[in-house]
């Protein structure tokens, strides 16, 4: 779309298709198109040095920076930014099971609206990893929550999380929070987690195999939901090693959703429905 008279900003649905790979190429005049996924700017560098900007004025220059402008610092920036979005890409490798456009949204907030700012590739995993939880669970109409998500404070400061010492995730929780979707399987890479409690929500299918897969876990509470299908297996098998001390979901037979529990060689669940 260069060589055009068009100004604003390139909607964030355009991104989000450059950012899963849809779009392969977005170009335009980056003087006058607010621009974060463009992939050519013909013109003008896709990106203002950081000098041209002071605490007290966030206007853009009307002129596009020369080379010499151009700090080494915001090249760099370029840089991580790309490699960061591959080592997200490494976490979400099941396009069929989180949807795309919910990693595509966690990813653009990630890279270009979090102003939390650090480089500590963990910690970003595990904002990413949380922003997908919100997306794919409706965070944007979840209720009662106290303290916002997606803020640019510390995960631990959002609602419903605990921390251990080093600021990992070891605790979510989060019932009665009006969560509709998929648990996306990404949950499973919370590798300090320990307790997941999303009871009394309006989550939906199967709890996903990756949960199986998470040493720490020692507390499972996702009763009074619409899931269904069975427990895995991996998921049991915590259970008998005895990691995971608490699995309580909706295994009653006259549970409006059960979920069926396996009762060999123990039995998996430690309670069943709401009470």
């Amino acid at each position: 779309m260069n060589n055009n008279q068009i100004v604003g900003p390139i909607p964030e649905s355009l991104c989000d298709l450059h950012f899963i790979k849809a779009l392969k190429t977005i170009e335009v005049e980056c003087n006058e198109v607010l621009c974060n996924c463009c992939s050519n700017c013909p013109h003008a560098p896709s990106f203002i040095a950081p000098e041209h900007f002071s605490q007290n004025n966030t206007t853009p220059p009307t002129l596009s920076p020369t080379f010499d402008d151009l700090s080494f610092s915001a090249i760099l920036e370029n840089d991580i930014t790309k490699s960061i979005r591959q080592e997200l890409e490494k976490i979400s490798t099941k396009p069929e099971t989180t949807p795309r456009k919910v990693r595509a949204r966690a990813q653009h907030w990630l890279l270009h609206e979090d102003t939390y700012h650090t480089v500590n590739l963990k910690v970003l995993k595990e904002r990413y990893i949380l922003a997908v939880i919100y997306f794919a669970l409706g965070g944007q109409n979840w209720i009662g929550i106290s303290r916002i998500w997606l803020s640019s404070d510390t995960i631990c400061d959002w609602d419903g999380l605990k921390c251990n010492q080093d600021g990992f995730v070891t605790g979510l929780f989060l019932s009665s929070r009006n969560m509709r979707g998929i648990i996306p399987y990404e949950i499973g890479q919370l590798a300090h987690l320990e307790l997941i409690d999303l009871n009394s929500n309006h989550i939906k299918k199967s709890i996903p195999d990756e949960l199986g897969q998470m040493p720490l876990l020692g507390y499972l509470i996702l009763h009074t939901n619409e899931m269904t299908g069975y427990v895995p297996n991996d998921v049991c098998m915590l259970r008998e090693q005895g990691s995971l001390t608490e699995l309580w979901v909706d295994c009653n037979a006259n549970d409006p959703y059960p979920v069926t529990c396996p009762r060999k060689p123990i039995h998996c669940c430690t309670r069943c429905g709401a009470t």
